[in-house]
C-alpha cells in the first residue's frame, strides 16, 4: 500500500500530461483512487481512478515515479474469452513486457476483475 501511494503523484501527473489535457480537465487522485499494481520485474501495471473515466490499467516499465509516463493504458470491459487477444496486444505494444504479467493481466480482466 505504502508503494502504491508514493505512486500517486506521479501517476496523477502523467494521467494529467496523457489524458487530461486532451479532455479539458484536470485529474486529481485520492489516497484510495491507486487500486492495485501488478509487477514482474522491473515492470508495472498500475490500476487507478481516473475520477473522469473507467478505471484504467497504465503500464509502466520500471518505477512510475522514475518514469515520465506510461507507455500504455487499458480501459474497459473484456468477456472470459478475450484473454488470447489481450496478451496479443500487449505483446505487439509493449515489447519486453513479461509474458508473465502480460497473462496475470489477461486473467485479471476476464476472470478476475476487482475479486
Amino acid at each position: 500500500m505504502a508503494q502504491r501511494q508514493a505512486y500517486r503523484p506521479a501517476v496523477e501527473a502523467h494521467l494529467n500530461a496523457q489524458l487530461a489535457a486532451s479532455l479539458g480537465t484536470t485529474i486529481s487522485l485520492a489516497p484510495d483512487d491507486i487500486f492495485q499494481q501488478f509487477r514482474v520485474g522491473r515492470w508495472r501495471i498500475v490500476y487507478a481512478n481516473t475520477t473522469i473515466s473507467d478505471e484504467a490499467f497504465l503500464f509502466y516499465d520500471g518505477r512510475p515515479d522514475r518514469r515520465p509516463a506510461y507507455l500504455a493504458d487499458w480501459a474497459g470491459a473484456a468477456t472470459f474469452d478475450e484473454g488470447p487477444e489481450i496478451i496479443a496486444w500487449l505483446q505487439k505494444d509493449l515489447p519486453g513486457l513479461p509474458a508473465k504479467l502480460a497473462a496475470c493481466f489477461a486473467w485479471h480482466v476476464t476472470q478476475a476483475r476487482d475479486k
